[in-house]
This record gives C-alpha cells, sequence and structure tokens, in this order.
C-alpha cells in the first residue's frame, strides 16, 4: 500500500470519538492502511470494547513516547508526534479524530510525490497578538514567508499558507534530508515553541509549524477542496438564537447542505443537527454496535 491513514487518541479522551471514525472509514475503505496512535504510557487505559472494535476492523495500534516532548504538555502536539512516528508507506493523511467520512474518497489523489495537500483554515485565527507575525516565525529559520496565497474557507479571505490541522497529507521521506516529513515536523515545532519569548505560538503550534515545515523541506502544497474537511461548526450556543446569529446559522446551514463531501469535520455532535447529515452519527453507531445511539456509547466512555 502507498498511503496509511492516521489519526491519534489519547485516552480517556478522543475514544469515544475514535469509533465512528473507523467505522465510517472501514465502510467505504475497506482495505486502506488505518494506524491509530497512543501515547505509550496511556496503553492501559484503552477500554477493552474499543480494542475489540480496533481488532473487528482491522485498525492498527501504536504508541510513542509523550513523556516531556512539549513542556509544559501541549494537547495538539500528540498529532506532530504521531506524524513524526515511522511507517512503512510512502504518505501519510491524518485525519482529526472528530471527523467521520460520509463516502468513499479518492485516497490516491492525496498521494503526490513532493507535495503536501492540506485543508485551509476557516479564518485567521493567528497571528493572535502584537508580537507574532508570518514575518519572526519563517524568520526564525531564516526564511522568507511564501508569497503564494490561500483562500481561508469561511471568511473566504486571502492569508500566507495556513492550514486546519483536521486533514493532511504528506510524503513521509524528503527528497535529500535524513528527516521524514513528520521529524522534520516535530523538529520545527519544539523550535518554535522554544522561542515563545519572541512570539506566541500556542495554542495553534502545529497550525504555525505546519507551512514553515513545509517550505524546510521544500515541498509543494495544494489545498484541498472543502469536501474533504467540512467543518459543521457554527452559531449554536443557545435556543432561541439572536436574530443575527440565527441568519447566520442559517446560511451556515445551507452552505453545509450544499456539499457532498468526503468527510465531515463535526467538533461536537450537535452540529450534526438540523443538517442534512443529521443522523448519520446515530446510525454508525447503531448500525454497527450494541447501542441504539452515539450519545448512549459515548456516555459509558466518557470520564
Amino acid at each position: 500500500m502507498s498511503s496509511s491513514i492516521i489519526f491519534v487518541i489519547d485516552p480517556p479522551q478522543l475514544i469515544a470519538e475514535a469509533v465512528p471514525l473507523v467505522i465510517s472509514l472501514r465502510q467505504y475503505m475497506p482495505d486502506a492502511h488505518v494506524i491509530a496512535y497512543c501515547p505509550d504510557k496511556k496503553e492501559q487505559l484503552i477500554p477493552p470494547m474499543v480494542r475489540e472494535i480496533f481488532t473487528k476492523y482491522r485498525i492498527e495500534l501504536r504508541y510513542f513516547d509523550a513523556t516531556s516532548r512539549f513542556e509544559p504538555n501541549y494537547r495538539q502536539g500528540n498529532k506532530i508526534l504521531a506524524a513524526a512516528e515511522p511507517r512503512e508507506t510512502k504518505y501519510t493523511l491524518f485525519l482529526d479524530t472528530d471527523i467521520v467520512a460520509w463516502k468513499r474518497f479518492p485516497l490516491r489523489e492525496v498521494g503526490i510525490a513532493d507535495t503536501v495537500l492540506a485543508a485551509p483554515e476557516g479564518m485567521r485565527s493567528w497571528p493572535a497578538g502584537n508580537g507574532d507575525s508570518w514575518e519572526k516565525a519563517y524568520g526564525h529559520f531564516a526564511m522568507d514567508v511564501p508569497t503564494s496565497r490561500v483562500r481561508l474557507v469561511k471568511t473566504g479571505g486571502q492569508s500566507e499558507p495556513y492550514f486546519n490541522g483536521g486533514v493532511l497529507a504528506f510524503p513521509n521521506v524528503l527528497p535529500n534530508r535524513s528527516e521524514s516529513f513528520g521529524e522534520l515536523w516535530l523538529q520545527t515545532a519544539q523550535d518554535l515553541d522554544s522561542s515563545s519569548a519572541i512570539m506566541k505560538t500556542r495554542p495553534w503550534l502545529d497550525q504555525v509549524s505546519f507551512p514553515i515545515c513545509i517550505a524546510r523541506a521544500k515541498l509543494r502544497w495544494t489545498a484541498l477542496p472543502i469536501e474533504w474537511n467540512l467543518s459543521l461548526s457554527r452559531p449554536y450556543n443557545r435556543d432561541p438564537l439572536p436574530s443575527d446569529l440565527a441568519e447566520r446559522a442559517e446560511r451556515a446551514v445551507a452552505r453545509i447542505d450544499s456539499i457532498d463531501a468526503y468527510f465531515l469535520h463535526y467538533h461536537k455532535p450537535k452540529f450534526f443537527w438540523h443538517t442534512k447529515y443529521e443522523g448519520y452519527l446515530d446510525r454508525l453507531i447503531s448500525d454497527n454496535t450494541a447501542f441504539e445511539n452515539y450519545r448512549t456509547f459515548a456516555r459509558l466512555l466518557k470520564p
């Protein structure tokens, strides 16, 4: 196989979310190589039921050392640590765990030599302060900010290369470098993290370091279309919503319903409600486990 699909669990977190992800992946990609990565010190915290489901759906469990890799602890760092682990395939497709596959997707399209494919961010969230800038971040590695721009998904604005982090595809082996792409990403993130006196990169460290890693690796990048990472999040704080938020929510639902996605990045189960995808999370669980819906299943596994 030329590509691996990977995601992260962090017991007791990201356990319930992992199950609909793996069920949906196997439903549409029965032969894909899928790896779940877990911090090695949390191996014993994986519930037996989840282990059984992983075995049933042929999900390989691998472990990584997360001890003192980011100080203080940085939760999003686990995706970088997983990406840095060695794999036998040429390419990696990383998925956030709060994602499900909606239909069969062209995995071969993410395996392009010397090219990274990534879902653009929805809106500009970094630089977050007056002391932050892409010039400083790239300058930390003696590089200029790329002139290429990416179109932000929700605002439509133009930005320096800036990606969501939920769906990322990259070659594992880099030309003319001893490190893998994941290892270089980890080095880049750790180096930026140590420069926190210069600029604030947390909690966006994974997103800030990723495009800089692409530039350091001298790779090309391609923005994935929205079908690869359809975000279901929208204004949904209280009911009824104020009129201005209600109108925004209606527009967001109309936009979501107009897209036939490969992957749904739902963030929280409530964001399925009132969209054409409503009920999908429950069906994945009720059709493939002994539980009648996702809420019942997740309640059993949540700490």
